[in-house]
């Protein structure tokens, strides 16, 4: 209201923030990352993290159907829509399917996340939960998977026209690209 003529706060700048990028394991890591969960309780969690990329807001919504890993895309959060993300079963996780069917749903009701958090930390050491998901799109990109499948599967909107409107991926498309996520 004009009370005051000029704005002390005028010469402050703020500070910018700088993201903190992921860094995805490497394969030693992930060789040492997957003997050392073997066995745990969240075990199936943590290899679905590792093998689909799921953030683990997504995981109690985790379910298996058929040949995905389907999840709420928690992204889409300030949208009155629910969408749900397909995730195929890569010929890396497929080894733990059995694993995956006995213990997904009971680990999905009960889940804590302080608890999946502390088997993660005693698992790998100087990496953070999110960089399951950097492994998981590092390994997609390596094996040849489109990065618009890659972006589909992580739970972001390909940032064109053409991806956000028009693209709908057969799951035909989706499996024979899950595929590829061999190593």
């Amino acid at each position: 209201d004009e009370l005051i003529r000029r704005d002390p706060m005028a010469k402050i700048k703020p500070v910018k923030h700088e993201r903190k990028n992921g860094t995805p394991l490497s394969k030693e890591e992930e060789r040492i990352f997957l003997e050392n969960i073997r066995g745990s309780k969240y075990e199936a969690l943590l290899l679905v993290s590792l093998y689909t990329g799921l953030r683990p807001c997504e995981l109690p919504s985790a379910r298996i159907e058929g040949s995905f890993i389907v999840s709420r895309n928690r992204k889409q959060k300030n949208t009155k829509k629910i969408v749900f993300k397909k995730i195929p079963i890569t010929p890396m996780l497929e080894p733990y399917r059995t694993i995956l069917e006995n213990d997904l749903p009971k680990l999905t009701e009960n889940f804590s996340l302080n608890a999946y958090r502390t088997i993660f930390n005693r698992a790998i050491q100087n990496h953070r939960l999110y960089d399951l998901r950097d492994t998981f799109a590092t390994r997609c990109q390596e094996c040849g998977v489109p990065e618009n499948v890659v972006q589909l599967w992580m739970g972001h909107t390909p940032g064109t026209l053409l991806g956000n409107v028009y693209t709908r991926f057969s799951d035909e498309y989706l499996l024979s690209e899950g595929k590829k996520v061999k190593y």
